[in-house]
């Protein structure tokens, strides 16, 4: 054993011829300055401790400062004679002796206690696993382990008796020359050495042995290894106990139940004791297996939880009775099953429910009953739980509203599925809603299918990372449902509007925290520089908090450049302000008197930013009203077009899209109810009539709408419905002028401005829809002239006009609606109408009006075709099917071309149909279309100048309403110069609607208003690639073609069904 360190760091020598070392002075073999001093040899001789004597003896006759710490010690120690001192060091040697021979005890004692526990948990183990033939012998082996265990804690235990019961072992352990040479000397002949010595060593020994930490000298970290051992045990014990508790002591009982006394009176047998086993297994009924018979089987089968097991076994000898001996592995014997006579034989019948092992009891005629000595196994066969696959439109995805998103779905289980829900959580992870997707209604295998997931019925407040995935539950009626959890997917809900309402909140901060620094300017006193440095402290937040709300409405689509610069120059003001203070108070101890002038310039900023807050968030918490009622009325416009398309079609879906946007529609009233409790009691007082806020006689109405639409009167739903709409409007009517007399008395010189181009634009729509009107009351005399003109040449254009239409149709019919956009969904059904329009007019002989019909159905299939090539080159396409939809309609626009070329080939010239006086009157006409189109350009180039200066980005949106306007207006007259009254209809037709178009566009603009979208349903957020793949028709076309082509001798078979698969 290695001494110990503290005591001897040089090597032990045990040569005992070695010469003994002298120690430097002051050095002791036992003590502190011994374990600080350099390396040391251990005598062994007698000479060799003479020599050593004889040194300290001159040491001695030093003084004592000279002698150094032998002296001290010595002091501690009671006087005594040599025998006394060797006493003590007997006594010291004693003690480190106990100490190495109970750790040794103790290491020994932690191994075998580790042993005897691990063969305590795995013996029951084993012999739960191996049967109650083979148990007994398990045990012995676990008691062999532990008694080889004690046993060989005792050898060590007696081993570490013999090497320390020695002093001079012990001595040797704990190292240094004098401790060795006192013990060896005290058996040593005396007559040989001079006794002062041997007792001056005895008794210098004796005390610095006293002074030995004997926890030191033998350290604890002896024990670790053992520690951990048995540490490692007691936890694996511990974790089996928890796990297994029965299994542990049913391997115990049959461990101890040695041989045959595991069944009093029965003789285990080592031959089987039944034979002819039968077995019958009939599956729970939801698995729909067919029942299996094992015949002639071993006893050993598989069956899952809930089969009923029919047994039947005839004894290899006469026998009165018979039983089943169950061993079940989860822990635990169940009772002995009777098995009933049969004939020759024994039968049972139990339902199994968990694995186990079953021996046969035969109680024998002529003999004493038998057991089998090998178990029979039952092996559980698993359900095992669904698969299920996820498939949305991306693995993280931002939404913009409560959109609905486009989930799928795949799944298949073993025997059956029954439910499939989906399932979100919010950011603490807590599960936050469950839907259930499909249920099966008859046992199904698998399920694929797909679900709208509308965002606008679950609570999910903007922003938050939403986390959901699909559990798939199948139909184990015996152990319950196996559940399976898809692939998690993540979403978050983004919203403009609720993003510009967080930033008017944290205005209203600003707006408090200027008022504080207001206050606090006014009281402070102009020597309270410790006051200022708080206030100077409190302007710098200020100052940074204008800057970041300045660059969040940068990104803000919602705010104004008006609002944008004047945060921006009250961001300038503060930052100049701070840091001229800055630069006073690090001057070190300003004046009063130029503290006093920086309150006063602070005061004059907070009530100047005070006010211009307080106007601020006044108004755009009136705007944030007002663009809820801008959604509310976007949802109003999809349900009357819902209800229209109902009333043609009668889809089912659309009844059910009707009564989403219904349920979409009572949540944002009810959203813009709460909105209310925002504007302040000053704006509610002064700007806001309080009908215009309230919200019962609206939900009333819906309610109705909802009443009827259940009792299944569409078309009086669909009237109540544009009852609730005039009352939407009006309250929307009032707000808007709310917010107009509002801006007149804060922003006055906005709103003047802004109400000077407004009133002058309202004159020029005016005058347009006169001269619209003029223009259609030329046309109707045109036509007129036309019909009486042509009435039988229009006959004649007639089929071939229908054969073209026909074909139209037909293309247009063809166009896949999953390939559309939204506003090409809407574009192509009014262009069809324009089709319809012309047969229609062409029936009645108005040629004329079917040519300017003919016209707007190509208008309307050109922008079609441009509207689905601006999204395939976008690199992005609305569907999969976006480019078969471009291909159809460009192969339509080319015959709509002919239709249009087949009617104004057919149309005499206007000249040779108009009258002098209506030439003459299209002249005039022209001349107020000239007058009036340079009025819009004025009007436009003005907003342009003066932009900045009106509200909201108005006088943008109102100059780019009116330079569109413009380019109707050139057209109306290009047309009117032509003589051609149908064109110049229709172009002064579309000046006065972009006219109107830039009166609401302004409007809006003024308060930052969104543009609606467009589409009679809320588009869902599609999975890219979901929709089957189809090839375009042109190229089936080409395949058809090539199909007509001669083919090679022999191979027309085999090219045939290459064909096919290619147009499959």
């Amino acid at each position: 054993m290695r001494p110990h360190r503290r005591l001897a760091r040089g090597p032990r020598v045990r040569d005992r011829r070695r010469p003994q070392v002298r120690h430097p002075v002051g050095s002791t073999p036992c003590g502190p300055a011994y374990s600080r001093t350099g390396r040391y040899n251990t005598p062994a001789t007698a000479p060799g401790a003479a020599a050593g004597l004889r040194a300290r003896s001159r040491d001695r006759d030093r003084p004592a400062g000279a002698r150094g710490r032998p002296a001290a010690i010595r002091a501690t120690l009671p006087a005594g004679s040599a025998v006394d001192s060797f006493d003590a060091i007997h006594a010291g040697l004693a003690r480190v002796r106990r100490r190495l021979v109970g750790q040794a005890a103790a290491a020994g004692a932690l191994i075998a206690g580790a042993v005897a526990a691990l063969a305590g948990v795995v013996a029951p183990l084993a012999a739960s696993a191996v049967g109650a033939a083979r148990a007994p012998s398990v045990a012995g082996a676990a008691v062999g382990a532990a008694v080889a265990a004690a046993a060989a804690a005792a050898v060590r235990y007696a081993a570490a008796r013999r090497r320390w019961r020695s002093d001079e072992a012990v001595a040797r352990y704990l190292g240094g020359s004098d401790l060795l040479s006192a013990v060896q000397l005290e058996r040593a002949s005396r007559a040989a050495f001079s006794r002062e010595l041997i007792d001056a060593l005895a008794d210098q020994t004796a005390r610095q042995l006293a002074g030995v930490d004997v926890a030191a000298a033998v350290p604890a970290r002896r024990l670790r290894a053992p520690a951990a051992i048995a540490s490692a045990a007691a936890a694996v014990v511990v974790a089996a106990s928890a796990a297994a508790p029965g299994s542990i002591a049913h391997g115990w009982r049959l461990a101890l139940a040695a041989g045959d006394d595991a069944i009093p009176g029965a003789q285990t047998s080592a031959a089987p004791v039944v034979g002819d086993i039968e077995i019958h297994l009939e599956y729970p009924g939801y698995t729909g297996r067919p029942a299996v018979t094992l015949p002639s089987a071993s006893g050993d089968f598989r069956a899952m939880p809930g089969t009923k097991v029919s047994l039947r076994a005839r004894p290899l000898a006469p026998a009165r009775a018979a039983k089943l001996l169950f061993e079940r592995d989860g822990g635990g014997d169940r009772d002995p099953l009777v098995l009933q006579p049969a004939g020759d034989a024994f039968a049972a019948t139990w339902t199994v429910r968990a694995p186990a092992r079953y021996r046969f009891y035969v109680e024998r005629i002529d003999g004493p009953p038998a057991v089998d000595a090998e178990a029979h196994a039952i092996e559980i066969e698993p359900d095992e739980p669904p698969a299920i696959e996820l498939y949305a439109p991306a693995d993280e995805l931002d939404v913009e509203g409560k959109k609905r998103v486009e989930l799928a779905w795949t799944a298949e289980d073993d025997y059956g599925l029954r439910t499939i829900d989906l399932v979100w959580t919010g950011d603490d992870d807590a599960e936050a809603g469950r839907a259930r997707l499909w249920t099966a209604d008859d046992p199904r295998r698998t399920s694929q299918g797909r679900y709208l997931w509308d965002l606008a019925e679950v609570d999910l407040r903007p922003g938050t990372r939403v986390a959901y995935h699909l559990e798939a539950a199948d139909n184990d009626d015996v152990s319950g449902p196996n559940v399976a959890k898809s692939k998690t997917f993540y979403l978050r809900v983004f919203s403009k509007r609720e993003r510009h309402e967080q930033l008017v909140d944290r205005q209203a901060e600003l707006f408090e925290k200027l008022v504080a620094q207001l206050g606090g300017r006014l009281v402070v006193a102009p020597a309270d520089v410790d006051a200022h440095r708080a206030l100077h402290a409190g302007a710098q937040t200020i100052a940074g908090d204008v800057g970041a709300i300045v660059a969040a409405l940068a990104d803000d689509d919602r705010a104004g450049d008006d609002l944008r610069a004047a945060l921006g120059a009250m961001h300038a003001r503060l930052r100049a302000l701070v840091s001229t203070e800055a630069k006073l108070l690090d001057a070190g101890a300003p004046a009063p008197a130029q503290l006093a002038r920086g309150d006063a310039n602070w005061v004059q900023e907070c009530e100047r930013d005070v006010l211009l807050m307080a106007d601020w968030i006044d108004r755009q918490r009136l705007e944030n009203v007002l663009a809820l009622t801008d959604e509310i009325a976007d949802r109003r416009k999809r349900i009357a077009a819902l209800f229209e398309q109902y009333e043609r079609t009668g889809d089912p879906d659309t009844l059910a899209e009707i009564e989403r946007e219904l349920r979409a529609l009572e949540r944002d009233l009810a959203a813009l109810s709460r909105k209310q409790t925002s504007l302040g009691e000053d704006v509610l007082d002064r700007y806001v009539n309080a009908e215009a806020l309230a919200d019962d006689e609206g939900e009333h109405c819906l309610a109705e709408v909802r009443r009827l639409l259940a009792a299944g009167d569409a078309a009086a739903a669909q009237r109540q419905m544009a009852k609730c709409n005039a009352l939407f409007d009006d309250a929307q009517q009032q707000l808007e002028q709310a917010l107009s007399t509002l801006r007149g008395d804060k922003f006055t010189e906005q709103q003047r401005q802004l109400d000077e181009l407004m009133s002058e634009l309202a004159d020029l729509a005016q005058d347009q829809k006169d001269t619209a009107r003029r223009a259609d009351d030329l046309m109707q005399r045109y036509s007129e002239a036309t019909s009486e003109l042509l009435e039988d040449k229009a006959k004649e254009v007639r089929a071939e006009a229908d054969r073209l239409i026909q074909k139209l149709r037909r293309r247009i019919d063809r166009v896949p609606k999953a390939g559309l956009t939204p506003f090409s969904k809407e574009e192509l059904p009014i262009a069809k109408q324009r089709l319809d329009d012309v047969a229609k007019m062409l029936r009645d002989g108005d040629l004329a009006e079917a040519l300017a019909m003919a016209r707007q159905a190509l208008n309307g299939l050109e922008t079609v075709e441009a509207e689905l090539g601006a999204d395939l080159d976008s690199g992005e396409p609305w569907s999969d099917r976006t480019g078969d939809a471009y291909n159809q309609v460009a192969r339509a626009v080319p015959l709509a071309r002919k239709l249009v070329e087949l009617l104004d080939a057919a149309t005499p010239s206007p000249q040779q149909i108009m009258s002098p006086a209506d030439r003459d009157a299209l002249r005039q006409l022209r001349r107020r279309q000239r007058a009036i189109r340079r009025r819009t350009e004025r009007l436009r180039d003005r907003a342009r100048k003066i932009a900045g200066e009106l509200p909201g980005s108005a006088g943008q949106a109102m100059a780019d309403g009116l330079g569109e306007a413009v380019g109707h207006m050139e057209g109306a007259e290009q047309r009117m110069r032509a003589g051609d009254p149908p064109g110049a209809r229709q172009r002064a037709r579309d000046a006065a609607d972009a006219l109107e178009r830039a009166r609401q566009s302004a409007r809006d603009a003024a308060r930052q208003r969104q543009a609606g979208g467009r589409g009679l349903r809320d588009e869902p957020v599609r999975i890219p690639g979901a929709d089957e793949y189809r090839a375009p028709e042109a190229f089936r076309e080409e395949i058809l073609e090539a199909m007509k082509k001669d083919k090679p001798p022999g191979f027309a078979e085999q090219i045939r069904r290459y064909y096919e698969e290619l147009i499959k």
